[in-house]
């Protein structure tokens, strides 16, 4: 069946015969089976793929309405965002938790359970994460345009045990199945060098500084789409 995701209005919300069109042809083009195939792991990403494209397309609307109404934007820089699971957030502030409920119910699967399995993002732990993400909440919820900045923590802020009364960190990989969520942007990709031995140069007056024996990495954003209760606004 063919993804409709390329050819969805994003200006209107898909009604339930244009979810299960999207969501089978996630399950068509990515993972080469139909629905009645699917187990509930595909069928997971192909919701979260099929939400994460509604997304996308609103957000293009919003900032080109932004543009035209020469609106500001904010940037918000922060070193967390605990922003939480997204799957059924998004689904209701969009309005469409009951379409995909019905559309996942046709195909045999239960809305609640596709949710349960999504992990939480590893990208804050505690209040300042916290209160970041309730700020691009907010911010989009009341229809501004906003931009928050952080690390994307490959291994999680940090998974923690307690081990006969001490606290022991642990990797998080959460991006083995998290990384559906986000989409890589690498247009936007640098190259950083970590490490090395920094060497000064002095000339005329003038001083120049080079990094020698460090580790060049290609570092490469991504984006996280944050959905607004009862709002057009896609941040």
């Amino acid at each position: 069946m063919q993804d409709k995701s390329s050819n969805f209005d994003p200006g209107l919300l898909p009604d339930e015969g244009d979810i299960s069109s999207m969501i089978s042809g996630k399950l068509s083009r990515f993972f080469g089976v139909r629905a009645s195939e699917a187990n509930e792991d595909q069928m997971f990403r192909a919701v979260m793929m099929t939400t994460r494209d509604i997304l996308s397309a609103r957000r293009h609307l919003f900032r080109e309405r932004s543009k035209k109404q020469r609106s500001r934007r904010v940037y918000y820089l922060c070193m967390e965002f605990l922003v939480g699971r997204g799957l059924k957030c998004d689904l209701k502030n969009l309005g469409l938790y009951g379409e995909f409920a019905s559309a996942l119910s046709e195909m045999g699967f239960s809305l609640d359970r596709i949710c349960d399995i999504e992990r939480d993002p590893g990208l804050g732990s505690g209040g300042l994460g916290r209160l970041a993400a309730c700020y691009m909440d907010a911010l989009t919820t009341e229809g501004y345009d906003a931009v928050g900045f952080s690390i994307c923590y490959e291994y999680g802020y940090f998974a923690q045990k307690i081990i006969d009364g001490n606290q022991i960190e642990l990797p998080d990989p959460w991006m083995d199945d998290g990384a559906i969520r986000l989409i890589p942007r690498t247009d936007k990709s640098f190259y950083v060098t970590i490490g090395g031995r920094l060497t000064e140069r002095w000339s005329e007056n003038k001083m120049s500084a080079s990094i020698e024996v460090g580790q060049t990495i290609r570092a490469v954003a991504y984006d996280m789409m944050i959905s607004g209760a009862n709002s057009r606004a896609v941040n």
